[in-house]
């Protein structure tokens, strides 16, 4: 709960929160699984995952403050509709964060 509220998690749901055209967001990848305790290397980047109609560019905007401030880590962005292909994306490390 903690980590989702002030951790990474936390802090990219926070500045996606009043984004338009946004409905769900999930941090995944090689983080998430760090994250969850999978072995493996460090990770270089936090892949974020945005699901609704808000335009790329707004996300990376929302989110530029938290990536240059507190992350120290770049952050991969994609943004898609809800359906099959965000599940495939997503995978079994997804964190959500919004």
């Amino acid at each position: 709960m903690l980590a989702q509220t002030v951790g990474i998690p936390g802090r990219l749901g926070a500045a996606l929160s009043g984004l338009a055209g946004m409905e769900e967001a999930f941090v995944f990848g090689s983080w998430a699984a760090r994250y969850l305790g999978e072995p493996g290397p460090a990770p270089k980047d936090i892949d974020v995952l945005v699901v609704g109609e808000a335009p790329l560019r707004s996300v990376r905007q929302a989110c530029s403050d938290v990536e240059r401030e507190r992350l120290l880590k770049s952050c991969c962005f994609i943004s898609c509709r809800a359906g099959p292909t965000m599940r495939r994306v997503v995978g079994k490390y997804a964190q959500t964060c919004w």
